[in-house]
């Protein structure tokens, strides 16, 4: 594959979002060993406590990081869209903590961890670029816990497909502010904190009140300023 269109290419311009690299620093990211893979939906991309997983780096498809409560049910904590790194971990947290799973079709990119932490250990700039990451990330979670504290149903479900809406588009997959939902509405309220009757009342609700048209799985925000910020990021770059 030509250096131009290899998806390491991809992965160093994710990594250029958080940090200036430099051209050695570059050269240096497309001679990692990574593999391509294609997965299904619904399978384990990560397993909680699971300890030997790679770094991931999803090119296409939508995938979901969630938890388990004592009762069995689920709790998603974060989505992710093409483009987004999955699975960070250090030696001094080397276990998942939470699942990653696959809402559809993926096409993902396995990075070993032991040569991205000696490409990291070797290049400072690529080491402050995963660390910025990891920062975005940590911020993002705490602006949910306000989302989901704070909120009521109909902000916390704006809030998801605002942030959703804008993810999309910077990945090239939304138009206008329009996108097929990579999510079940079971899916929604599980990420919500919302049953799936009550993730149907509000989205009936927001389409009885402009703000939003669905036609199937397309949702298209008439009103997008009506989209409360910050939402959920992490886990949905």
């Amino acid at each position: 594959m030509h250096p131009a269109t290899t998806p390491l290419l991809s992965f160093t311009r994710r990594l250029e979002r958080f940090a200036p690299l430099e051209p050695g620093d570059r050269a240096a990211i497309l001679t990692l060993p990574a593999q391509e893979e294609r997965i299904g939906r619904g399978r384990r991309l990560v397993e909680e406590g699971q300890d030997d997983h790679p770094c991931l780096f999803l090119l296409s498809g939508f995938a979901q990081r969630h938890g388990i409560l004592a009762d069995g049910q689920r709790q998603i904590t974060g989505l992710y869209v093409p483009g987004d790194i999955i699975g960070l971990r250090s030696e001094a947290l080397p276990r998942a903590h939470q699942t990653v799973g696959a809402l559809g079709p993926v096409e993902l990119l396995k990075i070993p961890h032991k040569a991205l932490t000696g490409l990291a250990d070797a290049h400072p700039a690529i080491a402050r670029a995963l660390w910025n990451e990891t920062l975005a990330d940590a911020a993002a979670a705490q602006d949910w816990i306000i989302t989901l504290g704070k909120r009521d149903a109909r902000g916390r479900v704006l809030a998801l497909l605002g942030e959703l809406m804008d993810r999309c588009r910077r990945a090239g997959l939304a138009m206008r502010d329009s996108i097929v939902l990579p999510l079940t509405q079971e899916e929604i309220g599980d990420a919500t904190g919302l049953t799936s009757v009550h993730v149907n009342r509000t989205l009936m609700a927001l389409q009885a009140e402009g703000v939003i048209e669905r036609a199937g799985r397309r949702v298209t925000l008439l009103r997008p300023q009506t989209a409360p910020r910050p939402a959920l990021r992490i886990a949905i770059g």
